[in-house]
């Protein structure tokens, strides 16, 4: 059975990436922070280890820019293209399917089946 063993006694020095956040936040972002938690409380508690953790910030780079700028921007052509009752128009609708077109036709690979 492997065990683990500090190269320094009972010290433990770690080092963890914080995960890219791209959009709405969700329960798998959760994730990382609740498990790396159990397990450094775990080491630290149970095991006697002393613990020098580590987690850096992720720098805003441009895909989280540029996410930012997309969701500004249909938010902006939404509420222009929103009626009164806070359905879309008809314009919006169609907008809407050509821009969805366009993006399958430049992102996603056409599959031949045979």
């Amino acid at each position: 059975m492997a065990m683990f063993q500090s190269i320094r006694q009972e010290m433990v020095t770690w080092y963890t990436c914080s995960p890219k956040v791209y959009d709405d936040t969700h329960l798998g972002r959760a994730k990382n922070y609740v498990s790396t938690h159990i397990f450094r409380r775990t080491m630290k508690d149970y095991f006697g280890f002393r613990i020098k953790f580590i987690m850096n910030t992720t720098d805003f780079d441009d895909k989280i820019i540029l996410q930012a700028c997309v969701q500004y921007m249909l938010a902006l052509f939404k509420q222009e293209h929103t009626a009164e009752d806070d359905s879309e128009s008809d314009s919006f609708l169609a907008e809407a399917k050509s821009a969805f077109r366009h993006y399958i036709g430049n992102y996603l690979p056409v599959s031949v089946t045979r």
